[in-house]
This record gives structure tokens, C-alpha cells and sequence, in this order.
């Protein structure tokens, strides 16, 4: 089957390529050896969250997956893959992966349950409007695939004499410590019941509610610790939803998509980057991209990078699917999401390796943005399951529809 962009897909990835096409972070990251140093009174993280207030401004992308009924663009998951695909080629720093990919199928699953709902309608509004970010609290590292997600989550609350009471410590959440919304998936206590909470960071001191961003080996991905010491839940400034397993599962496949297409954006990123030097590069008296043995290797990069984008729009039009009619095709979102992680990730560190291999010294340095690649890579390899989990996730699956 040929896929092909419709002309409004073309177009918001033009208008995508447009907008970030100078808003690279490598100048500001040479100055700040550690996210939370300071450049002219700017850290990193209000360096993104300006970043994303000035999206939100311009592209509107906060309120693309919403639909139109409640404020939003209506948007699917091809046309944010798309746009995730340029934010991953200028490795653009914001929340827009946790605002966005992760959380908005939450948001949307609880304003379909709880219409009504004060705290919800004004986190919605919120959001929409650009105003404010929000994070899932789930630790997005997996390593096993035969374990379950509610094991996962860190988590838990109790019952005691008619109040809710929320305890638990994250480690590595995206955005967790700058957010200005929570949304925590818990575990009861006394049982395996899944409990969705809406929390508003501004309403808690730091008794309750404490937050520090977390070093990485890639600094333009922000994670943070959220500790969460016994919260009261009251009705009139949280929410608290009933929340399925499923439910969170699929929330993770849609992001998985959205991860994927950020790590293809830095894979095409890198392959141009890499052929420019070849031809400009000169040594013995021509450009180095005409030795046969780098043209050979680069010849195999861009074959990584077409096969990368058909793994990664297939995987975008069944979440498309799922998204439209959240029936049995969850288990197609799952095969295909598993078989673009388990291509891209080990495409995009191989295809990172062998661009600073090509590039030679000058790739580890500061005059360059390859390294910044590389340092991506190995930060998203394991994000949402590296390839071997998710090798070993399609054999589970296949045997499972055969039997």
C-alpha cells in the first residue's frame, strides 16, 4: 500500500519545519553544562516552557487533539506525528510530549467520563488555552514485557474514615517537576483498583507535594522526582477518576507513537547533517563523501531512516484508528507501535554512531550539534521499552492471537 500525506498533512508539516527550523537549543545548551545553571537569570526549564508558551501562541499545538467540541483542533495522530517528527529533528526542548502525547487520551477519556466536572473543565480550559502544562506521573522505563503496568505505578492510596489519602515517590517523570498539573495514576492499597487524580501543584506546599528536576544523559529531555507525601483529596480542587488498566495502556501506545516519530525527525536530522560535512569535508584534494566506503555508509543511513518512516506511519494511522473508534483495533496499535519502537530506536543509535564515526573528532565537539544526537538516542533507546522489550512483546502478542 503507498502512503501518502494528504495536502492540509503536507502542510502543518511545512508550517512545523517553519516555525522550528531556528529554534535549536545547542547555543543555550553550550552555556549551561547542567539544567539547572543559569543563563542571564534563564534555566533550561523556563527556557522550555517559553518555548512551548510561544508554540501554543503561534501553532496552537497544545489543543490539537482535542476535539473541536471542547475547544480543540481536532487533529489526528498522523498530523502529530508529523509535528513530533520536526520537534525531534531540532531536538526542540518543551513539555509538549507530556502536555500533549501523554496526557491529553487521559484528559480526553475523563471528560467523557465526568462532563461536568469543575476541576477537569478548568484543567481543560487551561491547557487549551496555552496558559498551563501537564505530566503524567508514571516512570515511562520498562524493561520486562511480561510484566503488568498497574506494577508499574508507583503509587498508592488508602481509604480511612471517608477521606482519600495520595502517597508515593516517581522517579524520572517527563516535566514531572515543572508541570502545573499532575495527572497520577495510583493503586489502592487494599486492592489492585486503579484510581486516576488530577492534582493542581500550585495548591500544595512542599510537606505535601515536593518536585526537583532529575540529571539525564540527554539535558534537552527534562525529567523530574514528584514525592508525594499523604495528600487529603478534596472533591472541589481535585479529580478523581475510577481508571481502568486498559485505559492507561493505551495511552501509552498512542505516546509510543509520538515517541517513535521524534526518534525518525532525529534520525533524518542526522543523515542530513552527515551527507552536508561529506560534501564540504575535503581531504586529498576532494570531499570525503566521494570514498566509496562512506558513501556505502551513508547510503545505508538514509535506508534506515525510509524504513524508520514506514514503521513509524504505519504505526500513526492505526493509533489513528484506535483514536476514532476505541474498539478491538487496540491490539494493531499495540503490534505496530512495538514494531516501530523496536526498528527506530535501534536505528536511531546505530545511525547515531556511525554520523559521529563519519564525522570523526569534530563530532564530539561543541562546533557540531551530532553529539546532541547521539545523547538523544541513548536517552529515548530505553523510553517506553527498548528494542529487545518490544521484539520480545510481538512474539507475546502474535502467540496470543494464535492461540
Amino acid at each position: 500500500m503507498q502512503f501518502t500525506l494528504t495536502k492540509e498533512q503536507v502542510l502543518i508539516q511545512q508550517m512545523a519545519i517553519d516555525y522550528l527550523s531556528d529554534k535549536q537549543p545547542f547555543a543555550l545548551m553550550q552555556t549551561l553544562e547542567y539544567p539547572s545553571e543559569q543563563l542571564e537569570g534563564i534555566t533550561l526549564s523556563t527556557y522550555c516552557h517559553n518555548n512551548w508558551a510561544d508554540a501554543c501562541h503561534h501553532m496552537g499545538w497544545q489543543a490539537g487533539l482535542m476535539d473541536e467540541q471542547f475547544g480543540g483542533l481536532g487533529l489526528g495522530w498522523v498530523e502529530y506525528a508529523l509535528i513530533f517528527g520536526q520537534i525531534g529533528h531540532q531536538l526542540w526542548v518543551s513539555p509538549s510530549f507530556s502536555t500533549v502525547a501523554l496526557s491529553q487520551p487521559l484528559l480526553r477519556y475523563a471528560r467523557a467520563a465526568e462532563a461536568n466536572n469543575s476541576v477537569l473543565n478548568s484543567c481543560l480550559a487551561s491547557i487549551i488555552n496555552g496558559e498551563r502544562t501537564i505530566a503524567l506521573a508514571l516512570p515511562l522505563f520498562f524493561d520486562n514485557p511480561t510484566t503488568a503496568l498497574i506494577d508499574h505505578l508507583p503509587f498508592r492510596y488508602t481509604h480511612n474514615n471517608g477521606e482519600t489519602a495520595l502517597h508515593g515517590i516517581a522517579q524520572y517523570i517527563i516535566d514531572g517537576h515543572t508541570s502545573d498539573w499532575l495527572l497520577i495514576p495510583a493503586k489502592c492499597t487494599d486492592n489492585e483498583k486503579i484510581k486516576l487524580f488530577l492534582i493542581d501543584t500550585q495548591l500544595y506546599t512542599s510537606a505535601y507535594l515536593q518536585r526537583k528536576i532529575q540529571p539525564s544523559l540527554d539535558p534537552t529531555f527534562l525529567f523530574g522526582c514528584i514525592e508525594v507525601s499523604n495528600i487529603i483529596l478534596q472533591s472541589e480542587n481535585e479529580l478523581v477518576l475510577e481508571c481502568p488498566h486498559d485505559i492507561i495502556c493505551a495511552v501509552i501506545e498512542l505516546a509510543s507513537v509520538c515517541h517513535s516519530a521524534q526518534m525518525l525527525g532525529g534520525m533524518s536530522a542526522l543523515l542530513a547533517m552527515t551527507v552536508e560535512y561529506l560534501q564540504n569535508r575535503q581531504q586529498f584534494g576532494r570531499p570525503i563523501g566521494q570514498f566509496q566506503s562512506l558513501k556505502h555508509k551513508a547510503a545505508d543511513m538514509m535506508l534506515q531512516v525510509e524504513s524508520a518512516k514506514t514503521a513509524v506511519y504505519a504505526a500513526a494511522c492505526q493509533a489513528d484508528a484506535f483514536w476514532q473508534s476505541n474498539d478491538d483495533s487496540l491490539s494493531h496499535l499495540k503490534r505496530a507501535a512495538s514494531i516501530a519502537q523496536a526498528y527506530v530506536s535501534d536505528a536511531y543509535c546505530s545511525l547515531a554512531g556511525n554520523a559521529i564515526q563519519m564525522h570523526g573528532a569534530p563530532g564530539t565537539t561543541w562546533e557540531y550539534a551530532v553529539h546532541w544526537y547521539f545523547k538523544r538516542a541513548k536517552c529515548s533507546e530505553m523510553l517506553l521499552g527498548d528494542a529487545a522489550f518490544h521484539r520480545e512483546r510481538l512474539v507475546m502478542l502474535y502467540e496470543e492471537e494464535s492461540e
